[in-house]
């Protein structure tokens, strides 16, 4: 998890920890995984990267649709 340029790698392994716990053996498709990743943020109080994470995937969104056109 990153704020202001450095990685704070136990707020890292705990979300990503928080992630695999929650998939666990199912098999989800890419935006499920991204959906429990975002939740995982934000349950971790990490709302500074979850919301820069959801801008990226809405950005990301947008230059997919435009390119199908």
């Amino acid at each position: 998890v990153e704020a202001m340029g450095t990685v704070d790698e136990k707020k890292a392994v705990t979300v990503v920890n928080s992630v695999l716990h929650t998939l666990q053996d199912e098999t989800v498709d890419v935006e499920t995984v991204q959906e429990v990743i975002e939740t995982a943020l934000m349950k971790h109080k990490e709302f500074k990267v979850a919301k820069a994470y959801i801008l990226y995937r809405s950005r990301r969104q947008e230059f997919r649709q435009a390119r199908e056109k």
